[in-house]
C-alpha cells in the first residue's frame, strides 16, 4: 500500500478510537488496545507506521454494554448480529459516508468504510470440551472463509467448492455460528475468533488490570500485562522487522473518504 493512503487512512481512524474511548469512558465500558495498536503504543507511543487500522479488545460482557449505549451521526457500529449482510466475525465501528472494500472480500463487495476492530474475548472451557469446541470452531470456520475469500485467490478445487459453499450456506449465519461456539463457555482462559493458535489465549488477569497508554495525541487503556500479550504474539516484539516486510496486511479495492 502507498505510504500516503496509509497516512490518509490513520488520520480517518484515529478519531473512531477517540469516540469509542470516550463512550466507554462516559458508560464506564472496560477495553484494551489490541495486536498492532497495542504494539505501536508500546513500540512507537503511535501507530506503526506501516499499519493502517485500529485493534482493541473487549469481553464479551463489556461489548454488550457498548452495543446498548453506542450511538453517533458520523460512525455505526457494525456487528453480524445488527447486519445481515455484514460479512466478518468480529464487529467494527466505521466512519459513515467513508468507502473501503477490501481484496480479500471484493467479491461480496461489501463496503466496511473507514473503521476500528472490535475483537470479543470469550472464556474457553478446559479439558475434552475445550478440544471439541476447537474442532467445532475450526469446521465452521474453513466454511465461513470458503464463503467469504475472494475466489479469485483460489485454486481451482478450492474455487469450485467455495461456489458450492455459497449456495448451500450464507456468510453471514457462518459468521454469527462461529461466534456462538464460545459465546456461553466458561473457563480461566480467553479468545477472540482469530486467535486460531491456543498459544496466543489471554489469561483473565490480564485482561483485568488496565493503565492509559499514549498512542499519538491521546492516550488510551492498555492490558498491564502488555508484555507478556505482545511476546506471546510477536515474540522479540520490540526489534523492527525486515524492511521488505513492513507492509500493510490489508489491501483494497475500493477506498474514498
Amino acid at each position: 500500500m502507498e505510504e500516503s493512503l496509509t497516512r490518509e487512512i490513520q488520520k480517518n481512524v484515529y478519531p473512531i478510537l477517540e469516540v469509542f474511548h470516550a463512550t466507554c469512558e462516559r458508560h464506564q465500558i472496560k477495553y484494551s488496545m489490541a495486536y498492532g495498536t497495542m504494539l505501536g503504543a508500546v513500540r512507537h507511543k503511535d501507530f506503526i507506521p506501516w499499519d493502517d487500522d485500529i485493534d482493541v479488545f473487549m469481553l464479551r460482557s463489556e461489548y454488550e454494554k457498548l452495543q446498548a449505549v453506542f450511538k453517533s451521526d458520523y460512525y455505526e457500529l457494525l456487528d453480524c448480529e445488527i447486519d445481515n449482510k455484514y460479512p466478518y466475525l468480529f464487529p467494527k465501528i466505521r466512519k459513515r459516508n467513508t468507502v473501503l472494500i477490501e481484496n480479500n472480500i471484493s467479491d461480496i463487495n461489501y463496503n466496511l468504510g473507514v473503521y476500528i476492530d472490535i475483537f470479543i474475548l470469550d472464556e474457553v472451557p478446559v479439558g475434552v470440551r475445550a478440544l471439541y469446541k476447537r474442532m467445532e470452531f475450526s469446521i465452521r470456520y474453513k466454511l465461513y472463509r470458503l464463503c467469504t475469500l475472494n475466489t479469485s485467490c483460489m485454486n481451482p478445487i478450492l474455487r469450485l467448492c467455495a461456489r458450492f459453499c455459497r449456495k448451500l450456506f450464507s456468510y453471514n449465519k457462518l459468521a454469527k455460528k462461529c461466534s456462538d461456539v464460545y459465546k456461553k463457555e466458561h473457563g480461566y482462559m480467553l479468545r477472540d475468533v482469530v486467535m486460531t493458535n491456543k498459544d496466543m489465549y489471554l489469561k483473565k488477569s490480564e485482561i483485568e488490570t488496565l493503565e492509559l497508554m499514549k498512542f499519538g495525541e491521546g492516550a488510551f487503556w492498555v492490558s498491564s500485562y502488555y508484555d507478556a500479550i505482545l511476546k506471546r504474539l510477536y515474540k522479540q516484539y520490540m526489534s523492527l522487522p525486515k524492511e521488505e516486510d513492513r507492509v500493510s496486511n490489508h489491501s483494497f479495492y475500493k477506498f474514498q473518504i
